[in-house]
């Protein structure tokens, strides 16, 4: 299993990938199964509960904002 700091180095590398991209994130749930499939994690809720308490929900929605 991959380590929090280089699974928290690829989920902001998809962030921003993600925003760059502008890929259509109207919904969260949409957000997060695009992540977790870019990082070839299924999207479940501990996976969803790991990617808020590495990156924030603010963020996120940040990020989804910016789409």
């Amino acid at each position: 299993m991959k380590n929090i700091n280089m699974q928290a180095m690829e989920t902001v590398l998809l962030l921003l990938t993600l925003g760059l991209a502008r890929i259509e994130k109207s919904r969260t749930e949409d957000f997060a199964e695009f992540c977790f499939q870019g990082l070839r994690y299924s999207c479940t809720d501990r996976n969803w509960r790991k990617l808020v308490e590495i990156i924030g929900m603010k963020k996120i929605h940040s990020c989804i904002a910016m789409g």
